[in-house]
């Protein structure tokens, strides 16, 4: 069996002949502690933290780093001098008042997640493909500019749509360019298969926004080949999980806001007092209805 992209991706970046669980998780406890020794030096937002871990299971002793802390401390969590950074996300997240999360990127960080764009998009396109880009195009350093220099470098050609266009713009882009995959939210994909019909792409990749199950399936049906999902820094949680209401309602049902892997450590999920971020996690009335068992 072939190896997948994402596997090669990082035994190239860590100079790997393979790569096992074992690997990785010892090469993230490096980063880590690496990471937390350097804070340590620099007095910053993390001073007070540990100078390194143990082991990773360590990891769920350390605070979380909430919505606020973000809002207020960016500036104090920079590993570098502002004038390296490229670019700049800021979130003005729904339900939040007050100052919105700013994280910087530097030109390394931008270098990274090409890198990463490229094992992923070069799973469902390569050399001589043509990807229509429905994300934001907003100079330098944005996401659509970061996902068409990835195609680029695989031998691929950008088709850059933009984001917010209409199902008609759509449409007479994909006439005019004959794209054979697409990168787009899956409510803006699903909606634009149905007034172009199967056939239109070969494949297609959606991030953005969270893609429940049903939608998932009503893209795969039309498309007829398997979709491909890309959960980025929204959809991980800069967008809705650090919002200081989720975290007020965990504090009144005695629940902690995890991640995906800490909540997997604490056995189970959304039913042993956690509330654990994934893709559904989207309002507080999901995270009501997960309580709830629905």
């Amino acid at each position: 069996m072939q190896a997948a992209r994402i596997d090669r991706y990082i035994k190239k970046q860590e100079g790997l002949d393979s790569l096992t669980r074992e690997d990785i998780e010892r090469i993230q406890l490096e980063k880590l502690n690496r990471l937390l020794g350097a804070q340590r030096l620099r007095n910053g937002f993390y001073k007070d933290l540990p100078g390194g871990l143990g082991s990773l299971g360590e990891l769920k002793e350390l605070p979380f780093t909430t919505g606020r802390d973000v809002a207020e401390n960016a500036a104090g969590m920079l590993m570098t001098s502002q004038a390296d950074i490229r670019k700049i996300i800021t979130e003005h997240t729904s339900g939040t008042t007050g100052r919105a999360k700013r994280v910087f990127y530097s030109e390394g960080d931008c270098e990274d997640t090409i890198g990463l764009f490229m094992a992923g998009l070069g799973e469902m396109t390569g050399a001589g493909g043509r990807v229509m880009i429905c994300m934001p195009f907003s100079g330098p350093g944005s996401l659509g500019e970061l996902i068409a220099e990835a195609i680029r470098r695989i031998g691929g050609s950008p088709i850059r749509a933009g984001a917010g266009l209409s199902y008609g713009a759509m449409k007479e882009i994909m006439e005019r360019h004959r794209p054979d995959s697409c990168v787009a939210m899956p409510v803006q994909l699903l909606s634009t298969l149905r007034v172009c019909g199967r056939g239109t792409l070969r494949s297609a990749l959606v991030s953005g926004d969270s893609c429940p199950a049903p939608i998932a399936e009503m893209i795969e049906g039309i498309l007829g080949s398997r979709l491909f999902h890309h959960y980025g820094t929204r959809e991980m949680g800069l967008g809705g999980a650090l919002d200081r209401q989720l975290n007020q309602l965990a504090d009144q049902v005695g629940a902690r806001v995890l991640t995906r892997d800490v909540g997997h450590d604490v056995g189970g999920g959304f039913g042993s007092n956690g509330i654990v971020i994934d893709f559904r996690v989207r309002s507080l009335d999901t995270v009501l209805r997960i309580l709830a068992g629905g």
